[in-house]
């Protein structure tokens, strides 16, 4: 039943509904920004989320996978060429504080910008805050929050090895 439907918005949803499927993060803000001008995305996300959601239920569609936060920390780490150190100690820090609620009721990418930027600077990397928030979609003060947040529930340690080059 697409007649008198939105081409565009239909198509995005069904893009939106593949990328989910295949276990590609990709949200429909960034799926429409590739297909109109940045005016029209506003009204049209709207519509691809509506159509979606009739999509899901209409395709009988229950068995979305759920993305994990190692994908949305790795997807920054790659947006941002940060040096894969500190994407290992990232989703380090994620492995180890995932049995707690912290995500419950709050945007992924927020909370892997905050674990990408706390392993970057446990490790002396220079990864700005205004780096992470544009690629990950966030605001600065979302990641000052929940960087705030991992931090007051979980004593987070490092063990630095000295070094032995003295000059």
């Amino acid at each position: 039943k697409v007649k008198g439907k939105s081409v565009v918005s239909i198509s995005a949803a069904v893009v939106y509904m593949a990328c989910k499927r295949c276990d590609v993060i990709r949200t429909l803000d960034e799926i429409l920004h590739n297909i109109c001008s940045t005016k029209e995305i506003k009204s049209r996300i709207r519509l691809a989320s509506r159509y979606y959601r009739i999509l899901v239920m209409e395709l009988g569609t229950v068995s979305v996978p759920v993305v994990t936060m190692d994908k949305y920390i790795s997807k920054i780490a790659n947006m941002t060429n940060t040096d894969t150190r500190v994407l290992r100690l990232a989703l380090d820090i994620s492995e180890k504080t995932k049995d707690r609620s912290l995500a419950d009721g709050k945007a992924p990418n927020g909370i892997a910008a905050a674990y990408l930027y706390i392993a970057s600077i446990l490790l002396g990397q220079g990864v700005l805050q205004r780096d992470v928030s544009t690629v990950s979609g966030v605001t600065e003060v979302t990641i000052r929050n929940r960087c705030k947040e991992i931090l007051s529930i979980y004593k987070i340690s490092i063990n630095l090895r000295p070094s032995l080059d003295r000059k």
